[in-house]
C-alpha cells in the first residue's frame, strides 16, 4: 500500500463524499463547500493512488482554526494513515483549534481523542441534518 497527502483537487471532495456515502447523510451543495474549502489548507489522502480522504482547517481568525475531515472505508482499515494525514492538517493551524464528532459515532470521537482533543460541550442540532456533535478542542502553537 502507498499513499501520499496531496493538496485538495476538486473532483477529490466528490470522489470521498461518493465512497463515504454522504450524499443522503449530508445534502451539502459541494460547489458551495468546495468554493469555501479551497480557500483554506486542504489536502487530499491517496491510497494506491486513488482519494479515500480528504480534510484540512479553516482558520476563523489568527489564533482560532475549525479542522475538518472525510475519510472513507479504504482509509478506515489504515488507522496510522489517517492519524498522518489529520496531523498533516493540524500542522497548518495555530492556537485554538475546534472540530466537532456526532454523538452517534464512537469511532470519530475516539480518533479525535487520540490526536489529543478534548471532549467539551453538546451541542444540539448542530449540522445540516439536525444531528447532536460534541464539541472538541486542542491548542497548538504559542498564540
Amino acid at each position: 500500500m502507498t499513499h501520499e497527502i496531496s493538496p485538495l483537487e476538486p473532483v477529490h471532495l466528490s470522489e470521498v463524499f461518493d465512497k463515504a456515502d454522504l450524499r443522503d447523510v449530508y445534502p451539502l451543495d459541494q460547489q458551495e463547500l468546495l468554493d469555501q474549502i479551497q480557500r483554506q489548507n486542504s489536502w487530499t489522502l491517496l491510497i494506491d493512488g486513488e482519494a479515500e480522504g480528504v480534510g484540512g482547517t479553516v482558520e476563523y481568525w489568527p489564533g482560532r482554526s475549525m479542522v475538518w475531515a472525510i475519510f472513507t472505508d479504504k482509509a478506515r482499515q489504515h488507522p496510522r494513515t489517517m492519524s498522518k494525514s489529520a496531523r498533516h492538517a493540524l500542522k497548518f493551524a495555530n492556537g485554538r483549534i475546534e472540530a466537532s464528532a456526532r454523538t452517534d459515532w464512537p469511532q470519530a470521537q475516539r480518533f479525535l481523542e487520540h490526536l489529543g482533543f478534548s471532549k467539551g460541550e453538546l451541542m444540539e442540532e448542530y449540522d445540516a441534518c439536525n444531528a447532536d456533535h460534541y464539541a472538541y478542542t486542542i491548542y497548538n502553537g504559542a498564540h
